[in-house]
């Protein structure tokens, strides 16, 4: 018992020991586990992490970059405006501080105002002149939303106005003004007023007459609809002739003035140049009010010219239809001093103003930063510039550089083609593998059609039979003088003795056994296989496409394909045509049996042991192997049984035979 109960306890301790050790295990495991899933987690961190931090970093740099190149931008249009005005360094850097102080006031861009600047140094500014020029030019460009730099910013426009009617620099905010109003006391914009007096102005000036007063002119035309060009040529014409018919050296317009009681003290001044063009034009109107239509039309041609006549017009009418536009214009451009900045102040409170406000201080400041990083910016690409010109240096003079770069490129476009050739080889493959698939494939479906042409075929062949059976059935039921039609043609019957007659489809009397053997032969006609041609040398390339077209035609089953298409088309015909031989069987049997009546019994009889003796030939010369001891005996397709020798079989009418 002692040594029963010691072993026990040993037993009892080995296994507390190794479970022990097993649930130890086990948490080592878990813990093992648990460890390297957080590992992976903190390294997806990790890696997460890094992908941020870059992609943060690489945001930071680009906007860095993006702040750099708009300050490089500004500063190279403000450098080339500081050369084309000859302006000294500190005068470059006081233009850049000008411009940055004009896009607080103004919501532009610094690019736009740099830009700007720089036109007004074309137009032979100095720095001192565009610094109180860049002003009213902003202000204008900004209350009417254009381009203040640029060809035919507004900057452009306002030096080249300024320079056709000799108006000194330090008037541009009086200028900024006049334009200002004038564009809108009328139905024109600024565009269409500079264009106006890009036509118009020579003659304005040499005539004398003040920026002002072509403005007014401008705007009256312009609420007609004559704006722009035309409205600039029309008053260059106007001015002109009516300056020649005041002088005399336009013949019919002095003698048009003459006969209208006016001499050259109407028009002129003491000193004398010429009255202002809206005091003319009172003068003009008050003498043509009255005159008939032809006569005014005839005045005004002869003293205003063909050219002229239109201007002339539309400022007459003005002062006819009571409106008298053009001093109206000139009455508010005479107390239009500070209108810019007066309007400039209105538009900032706005909210679009605000916004512009907004979105220019954002730009002041990405130009101010741009400028801060350009110094590390600066040392950076310089240094990227010296290394890429060394590589340039070495690729260019030393022959081992460009021997390694040629060698390089001859590598690339080698191992391009080679991909390209292990591309096509690759396709080429995958075509000849999809072309074997599919001919497997299409063999397949090749001996399945086949199949099914053979079920198809056997199927006729027993329809055939049965077609046949149902002739012999409907026959032999057939009452006296009754007749069975047939769809092919012909008819079998009985007499009027009992006696089956058979007629064919041309009318002529023929044995019944006869008759539906051959019935049934017509109806099983296997189709012959085409005997392919023999292949003909040199025509290699067109076997290759025979032999192409028969894999095509393989996928319908070839020859055998079509004809079991055919035939199972076919068999949906042929049981309608069964169907509907039934109601023509009573018929049929009709013209049997009145075909019957006219052959004797001594003829039956000779005709049915004729065809006795060839059944029972038949059934003896059968090639099927079969016990020569036995015969199979078949009378008028009917299976009579196997029979032995000595065996006798009774046949009687209830075969047929009579």
């Amino acid at each position: 018992m002692a040594s029963i109960g010691k072993g026990l306890v040993e037993v009892g301790i080995s296994m507390v020991l190794r479970d022990n050790f097993t649930s130890q295990a086990g948490k080592i495991s878990s813990s093992y586990v648990g460890l390297v899933n957080e590992m992976a987690q903190y390294n997806r961190a990790l890696v997460q992490s890094w992908g941020k931090g870059f992609d943060y970093g690489q945001q930071a740099v680009n906007g860095i970059l993006s702040s750099y190149r708009h300050f490089a931008e500004v500063n190279n249009q403000i450098f080339m405006t500081s050369k084309i005005a000859g302006a000294t360094a500190d005068e470059q850097e006081r233009l850049m501080e000008v411009t940055r102080r004009v896009n607080r006031e103004t919501p532009l861009t610094n690019l736009d105002i740099a830009s700007g600047e720089r036109y007004l140094a074309m137009a032979g500014n100095s720095a001192k002149a565009i610094e109180s020029m860049i002003g009213p030019a902003a202000r204008l460009a900004s209350i009417f939303d254009m381009s203040l730099g640029g060809k035919g910013g507004v900057a452009d426009m306002m030096t080249n106005i300024m320079a056709t009617f000799g108006i000194q620099q330090s008037k541009a905010a009086e200028t900024a003004d006049i334009l200002g109003v004038a564009t809108t006391s009328a139905n024109i914009n600024l565009s269409d007023l500079a264009q106006s007096l890009q036509y118009s102005g020579a003659v304005f000036r040499n005539a004398g007459v003040d920026l002002s007063t072509a403005a007014a002119a401008i705007g009256v035309l312009g609420d007609q609809g004559i704006q722009a060009s035309s409205a600039g040529t029309a008053l260059a014409n106007m001015l002109r002739y009516l300056t020649l018919s005041i002088t005399g050296q336009k013949v019919k317009g002095a003698n048009m003035l003459k006969a209208m009681g006016l001499t050259k003290e109407d028009f002129l001044s003491a000193s004398g140049e010429l009255k202002n063009l809206d005091q003319l034009m009172k003068i003009f109107a008050d003498k043509m009010k009255g005159l008939s239509g032809p006569a005014r039309e005839a005045a005004m041609y002869n003293i205003f010219g063909v050219r002229g006549e239109r201007a002339t017009s539309a400022l007459l009418q003005a002062l006819w239809n009571g409106s008298d536009k053009m001093s109206k214009i000139m009455e508010k451009e005479a107390e239009s001093q500070g209108w810019s900045e007066k309007v400039m102040t209105e538009r900032l409170s706005t909210a679009q103003g605000r916004l512009d406000q907004f979105r220019a201080a954002i730009d002041n400041l990405n130009t101010s930063f741009g400028g801060i990083t350009a110094g590390p910016l600066v040392y950076l690409i310089s240094g990227l510039t010296r290394i890429i010109n060394g590589i340039e240096y070495i690729v260019s003079k030393n022959g081992l550089g460009s021997g390694i770069i040629q060698v390089g490129t001859i590598a690339a476009i080698a191992m391009t083609i080679g991909n390209g050739v292990r591309l096509v080889v690759h396709n080429i493959r995958m075509v000849a593998a999809f072309l074997g698939q599919s001919n497997t494939a299409s063999q397949g479906l090749a001996g399945g059609m086949g199949r099914s042409v053979g079920s198809t075929m056997l199927m006729e062949t027993h329809l055939a039979n049965i077609v046949a059976l149902l002739m012999q059935a409907n026959a032999l039921s057939l009452g006296v003088g009754q007749k069975l039609y047939l769809p092919s043609g012909g008819y079998l019957g009985k007499n009027k003795r009992g006696m089956m007659y058979a007629v064919d489809s041309r009318g002529r009397s023929v044995r019944p056994d006869t008759f539906i053997a051959g019935y049934r032969n017509n109806l099983v006609k296997p189709p012959t296989p085409p005997t392919p041609p023999a292949p003909r040398p040199g025509v290699g390339a067109l076997g290759k496409l025979g032999r192409i077209g028969g894999g095509a035609m393989a996928l319908f089953g070839g020859p055998w394909g079509l004809a079991a298409s055919v035939a199972l088309m076919g068999i949906p015909m042929l049981i309608e045509a069964l169907s509907n031989n039934t109601q023509a069987e009573k018929e049929n049997t009709d013209a049997t049996h009145s075909n019957t009546a006219s052959l004797s019994k001594q003829e039956y009889d000779a005709a049915y042991r004729k065809q006795f003796m060839e059944a029972l030939w038949r059934a003896l010369n059968d090639p099927v192997e079969r016990d020569p001891n036995k015969v199979n005996l078949t009378i008028n397709g009917l299976n009579m049984g196997t029979y032995e020798d000595g065996q006798e079989v009774n046949v009687n009418s209830e075969y047929g035979l009579y």
